[in-house]
């Protein structure tokens, strides 16, 4: 986690008490048969050349990191990075990150990583053997490492008195919520071809000691269901108030239910992905459409036998699902049979026009169809929106020496467009701008309005700014009173920081700019010129919040802003391109530029 933003490294993250995250129509299997296998054991000599599995997949700052155990001679664990979860996906050159040994608690072998972060800190949970099997942690300050092995290692083991088969414990992922953590462990049988119960165990402290609840989180399905034997290790997480888990639930072949009698392999249980949901973290329900992924949807071209060890990351409006992809024969003949495994990615999309702030939506929001487009028609909805300069009309003539011109707007491939042109020749009005005492001249930007206003609730935008020294705007007005949720500059000629979120409010009743305005900025961690975002506001009649990428950034109560509150009325909503001194004019040479904007939502509650 950096800056202000979750993602699912930092798993103690704790919010008001929400919702599953699958509910019946809300989401769609985006199967896209070009991402898999990831990767594949290959035919040289390396340390992972026989057989990977998977481990977790966690999103810090810009990257993604995917931790998983290969064999050759042992199983050891490495990593993979990539700036999207879909790739490209890049070995680490210093794999393995954690070795077998020399430790006597983990010479047998190392696997089944779990990625946490808390203060900073970098913590890596993983099984391993020696005779006893045994929970671990490393720790590091870069994701990749180096990874020290903790003194107090083993911090847990199969010899502890918690009750756990003569198997082997497998690390699922560890959570925390508000002082207590929940550590999560697939109790896996060898006789079951290393299926088995996941329980639960909690503590005080990251290194224990740990309790266990002496009963299963999940139950295996009943007699022909599609979980009727047990799990692999599945990772829980703490998201919106709820735990989840997404699991690999397998049921055995029938005449091969004993992995253990001869010709008998992993290949003969037939694994899908289901997904859970706990309020407490201990109490799980099965969602009603189980399984999500089913292993015989992943492919066409060759039949999968199971989707085991499952981890995921959830970014919203993705849940980016990862798990050991097992085949049911030596496809394309490669090494590490009989378990013929690749590591593959899945995507779920949450498709409901939810908030990005809630989207689950427990806050119950409704859209306001009048004031939300998806900009996926050939033009602009003059029902919804007023373009300024339409037939001589405007609003707002616009901020010298720029002036609006309704021909600079645009809908096509989806999206809005506002164009900000170097245009000497155009009609300009012969007329002083009393904001910035300049004549119009040289340049034409464009502004669009909402027809209708609404009072209290939540607005917001996917878009991407100029890249030029101008203004990419979202704001409202009404009542003298004025809301910049943020006005973005992508390529400033006076410095003006490109990724500053800057949100202003404006009290016309109570002085000119230089006294009536109450603003504050963070930084994002990107520029807001280089790709497609989303910026949120929610307004009531106790203050505003500010969100980016649907997380919050800012809670400004009305408090903070004494007199400067006004933000009562019917507000209208703007977007706009403008220019302006304290930014510096645009180069003819950077122009024309785009102001591109995928959807506006407005919600009430």
């Amino acid at each position: 986690m950096t800056g202000l933003f979750f993602s699912g490294c930092a798993k103690d993250l704790v919010q008001p008490t929400g919702a599953p995250l699958l509910q019946p129509g809300s989401f769609v299997y985006r199967r896209d048969l070009s991402l898999n296998p990831v990767f594949r054991p290959d035919s040289g000599e390396d340390w992972d050349s026989e057989v990977i599995e998977s481990g977790d997949i966690v999103k810090v700052g810009d990257t993604y990191y995917w931790y998983y155990h290969g064999h050759k001679d042992t199983y050891q664990i490495g990593v993979a990075t990539a700036k999207d979860p879909t790739g490209p996906w890049t070995k680490y050159s210093g794999n393995p990150i954690i070795k077998a040994g020399p430790e006597k608690y983990d010479i047998g072998y190392v696997a089944c990583a779990a990625f946490y972060e808390e203060g900073g800190t970098y913590y890596l949970f993983y099984s391993a053997a020696n005779g006893d099997n045994t929970l671990n942690v490393a720790t590091a300050s870069n994701p990749l490492g180096p990874w020290k092995k903790s003194p107090k290692n083993p911090i847990l083991g199969d010899d502890t008195g918690l009750g756990f088969a003569a198997g082997m414990i497998y690390m699922c992922g560890i959570v925390k919520v508000d002082s207590k953590y929940y550590l999560y462990v697939t109790d896996a049988d060898y006789t079951q071809c290393d299926y088995g119960p996941m329980y639960v165990l909690t503590s005080n402290s990251i290194y224990g000691p740990w309790t266990r609840r002496q009963e299963p989180i999940l139950s295996p399905g009943g007699k022909g269901e599609w979980d009727e034997g047990a799990f692999s290790e599945a990772e829980v997480l703490y998201y919106n108030g709820v735990f989840h888990t997404f699991y690999g639930g397998g049921s055995l072949e029938a005449g091969n239910e004993d992995c253990n009698a001869p010709g008998n392999t992993r290949k003969y249980v037939k694994e899908s992905i289901g997904y859970a949901y706990s309020y407490d973290g201990i109490n799980f329900v099965k969602y009603e459409g189980n399984p999500v992924i089913d292993r015989l949807d992943v492919r066409d071209d060759h039949r999968v036998s199971a989707l085991a060890e499952v981890h995921f990351e959830i970014d919203m409006p993705y849940i980016y699902i990862v798990a050991t992809e097992r085949w049911e024969d030596n496809w394309g003949g490669r090494r590490g049979c009989p378990w013929c495994e690749d590591l593959a990615i899945q995507v779920l999309e949450i498709t409901s026009k939810n908030p990005a702030s809630d989207p689950l939506n427990t806050g119950n929001w409704v859209l306001k169809e009048d004031m939300s487009d998806e900009f996926d028609a050939d033009t602009i909805d003059a029902d919804k929106w007023f373009v300024n300069g339409t037939d001589g009309v405007y609003n707002w003539i616009g901020r010298a020496p720029s002036q609006f011109a309704p021909e600079n707007v645009r809908v096509e491939n989806g999206k809005l467009y506002l164009t900000t042109k170097w245009d000497p020749d155009y009609d300009f009005a012969s007329k002083i701008d009393t904001d910035s005492n300049s004549v119009y001249e040289k340049y034409t930007t464009a502004a669009v309005i909402s027809r209708n206003t609404f009072l209290y609730g939540y607005m917001e935008i996917k878009c991407k700014a100029a890249d030029a020294s101008i203004t990419s705007s979202f704001w409202a007005t009404g009542g003298k009173s004025e809301l910049d949720i943020f006005e973005f500059v992508g390529d400033s000629k006076t410095g003006f920081d490109d990724k500053k979120y800057e949100w202003c409010v404006h009290n016309w009743q109570v002085g000119g700019l230089e006294t009536n305005g109450w603003c504050d900025n963070v930084q994002l961690p990107w520029r807001v010129a280089d790709e497609f975002h989303i910026y949120g506001c929610e307004w009531d009649e106790n203050g505003i919040k500010l969100y980016a990428d649907g997380k919050l950034v800012k809670d400004a109560p009305k408090s903070e802003m004494g007199k400067i509150w006004c933000l009562k009325y019917p507000l209208k909503v703007w977007v706009d391109s403008e220019t302006f001194a304290w930014e510096g004019f645009p180069d003819p040479e950077d122009l024309p530029v785009d102001y591109e904007i995928e959807y506006i939502r407005v919600w009430q509650k």
